[in-house]
């Protein structure tokens, strides 16, 4: 069973929103990131490429087809303005 975190961050205030999400992830667990994006960040994340679509406010899309995009079993959905201050991990043993 995989599992990880799923972002989705187009235009340049939601990708440095991105970077902070992600190296908050790295500091408080291992939980890997797969990123929905024109392009990479470049800090390890697995880059799910997607052109962001005119009209689409708010990236509403890309968010709502995680169940589909998304390459983990598992999957938390973050906001890309989100930051962790812990391990996230605990509620996927749950499921």
């Amino acid at each position: 069973m995989t599992i990880g975190a799923y972002v989705v961050a187009y235009g340049e205030p939601a990708r440095r929103e991105a970077e902070g999400l992600i190296q908050s992830i790295r500091q408080h667990c291992h939980l890997p990131v797969a990123l929905v994006a024109a392009q990479p960040l470049g800090l390890g994340e697995q880059w799910i490429p997607r052109a962001e679509v005119p009209g689409d406010r708010g990236a509403r899309l890309p968010k709502l087809d995680q169940g589909q995009a998304s390459p983990w079993d598992q999957t938390v959905y973050l906001d890309a303005d989100t930051r962790v201050h812990g391990c996230i991990c605990a509620p996927f043993g749950i499921l």
